[in-house]
This record gives structure tokens, C-alpha cells and sequence, in this order.
């Protein structure tokens, strides 16, 4: 089942593990180095960072061209030998645009009235 993030064009997410079970749901390992991310559909604006053997950041696009919706595919290896087992999940970013939250005020000066 896809993990899923709602976040907008300025967030992005970040400390995304993989924690790979057995068909039984024991925890179980994969080959160090073998976790791949790639889009597979949607905003070829959104990125990702592998950040470790077992996690990863994901980046939502910027402006308004990082709106919408991206889906990552997320590789590793499961046999731990020279042989190559992938095992694959998905997440998918839903990104909206960022809004205004401050007025953010200033200027202003005072003086003598007339």
C-alpha cells in the first residue's frame, strides 16, 4: 500500500524509512546500498534524497510547476548476496501551492499631523 504526503510547493518531506519485513512480517534486511528511488508518474519537478541504507527525503517541485500529484517508486534489494531480488513500494506526494500566512507589514513613519 503507497505511503502518501499532502504538503505544498515550499515543504518537502523528510526521514522516510524502509523497514522491510518477510511475507510472514518478520523484519528482514536489504543489500546496503541498493535502495533506488524513481518517479514513475506525475511532476518530473519533485526529487529525492537517499539519505542512508534504510531512508530517504522526498522534495516537492517548486512554483507552480511542483503542483500536483508524484509518484516515487522505491527499489531495494532483497538477497543479500551477488544475485539481485527488488523488492518495490510506492509513495505518492499530493503538492498544492503554498498561501500567504502574514500580511507581513512594515514601513510607516510618524509625523506632526498638518
Amino acid at each position: 500500500m503507497p505511503l502518501t504526503f499532502t504538503l505544498t510547493n515550499e515543504e518537502m518531506v523528510e526521514g522516510i524509512t524502509v523497514s522491510p519485513v518477510s511475507s510472514a512480517g518478520r523484519p528482514k534486511t536489504i543489500q546496503p546500498g541498493s535502495l533506488t528511488l524513481t518517479i514513475i508518474d506525475g511532476n518530473p519537478n519533485a526529487s529525492s534524497a537517499i539519505t542512508g541504507d534504510n531512508s530517504f527525503n522526498l522534495i516537492s517541485g517548486d512554483g507552480e510547476g511542483g503542483i500536483g500529484s508524484t509518484t516515487f517508486r522505491v527499489d531495494g534489494d532483497a538477497d543479500l548476496g551477488d544475485g539481485v531480488v527488488t523488492i518495490s513500494d510506492t509513495v505518492i506526494l499530493n503538492v498544492g501551492g503554498s498561501l500567504a500566512t502574514g500580511l507581513g507589514l512594515g514601513g510607516g513613519s510618524v509625523i506632526p499631523k498638518p
